[in-house]
């Protein structure tokens, strides 16, 4: 196994959803819906042709200064990963079978264009794997 092209997207800055937010049934659909809008662009902006597989890796670029847990971005990344690779058409699924990751990390903090409480930003790098596994 071995990695090929890679693609680095531009930071995303959309409505912020963590797994620590309990936010109303509507408003989390539409969080996830932008989410899944904004990675179907950038992914369709950056021309990322179908790959067999690849690997998903995404920072967090938080606004202040406070201590965030990468993992609880999950709900943000689950749904702008879902809009690179089935909504664009990256991936055929985004089972492990096609998709390793996606891996989050923290990024360096980042202060978004617009600012405004309750967004978040991130940044996503989508590599090529060829050869077997």
């Amino acid at each position: 196994m071995s990695d090929g092209r890679s693609w680095v997207l531009p930071p995303m800055t959309g409505t912020r959803l963590t797994s620590n937010d309990r936010p109303h049934f509507h408003a989390r659909a539409a969080a996830t819906r932008e989410w899944r809008k904004l990675g179907w662009g950038r992914a369709r902006e950056a021309r990322i042709p179908r790959l067999a597989r690849a690997r998903v890796d995404v920072q967090w670029l938080p606004s202040t200064a406070a201590v965030h847990d990468p993992s609880n971005a999950h709900p943000m990344v689950k749904a702008l990963v879902d809009g690179i690779c089935l909504d664009a058409g990256v991936l055929a699924d985004d089972s492990a079978e096609f998709l390793v990751g996606p891996h989050v990390t923290m990024g360096e903090r980042f202060r978004p264009a617009v600012p405004g409480r309750g967004l978040a930003t991130l940044r996503v790098t989508v590599t090529e794997i060829t050869g077997s596994v």
